[in-house]
């Protein structure tokens, strides 16, 4: 499925996938005046790119997104998000819904979770999973 994907033209693409497991860690831009901030790393889980096995690492990694942005890109969505797998579970990442308390953004793009889907509010932030269906 990830070796499939033809890119579009387009102004502005938005990637929230595994596709590559290679490019900047986390990395903040501005596109005609939208702040963007990407980043990659996710819960452990099998033998996947940019693992982080313990809470502390990820909460570590959250602190670097910053106060104010217009989008916010993960892999792995916040937990009780778009994050429930068939066998029932949510994994998404508590210390990212833990820090996404703190940030104010417009919208939260993110990938990750084949099993879930769609676009809902919380607040003032929109966020979507962008993940292709399993």
């Amino acid at each position: 499925m990830h070796r499939q994907i033809t890119v579009p033209k387009a102004d502005v693409l938005v990637h929230c996938g595994d596709m590559l497991a290679t490019g900047r860690l986390s990395e903040l831009v501005e596109v005609k005046g939208l702040r963007f901030y990407g980043t990659p790393w996710q819960p452990w889980y099998m033998d996947f790119a940019f693992n982080l096995a313990h809470d502390f690492q990820l909460a570590d990694r959250w602190s670097l997104i910053p106060d104010s942005l217009d989008v916010l890109i993960t892999h792995t969505p916040p937990h009780g998000i778009f994050d429930l797998i068939l066998q029932g579970k949510n994994v998404g990442c508590k210390e990212l819904r833990k820090r996404l308390e703190k940030v104010e953004f417009k919208y939260h793009l993110f990938g990750y979770i084949h099993e879930a889907g769609g676009g809902r509010n919380i607040a003032a932030v929109r966020l979507f999973t962008l993940a292709p269906a399993a």
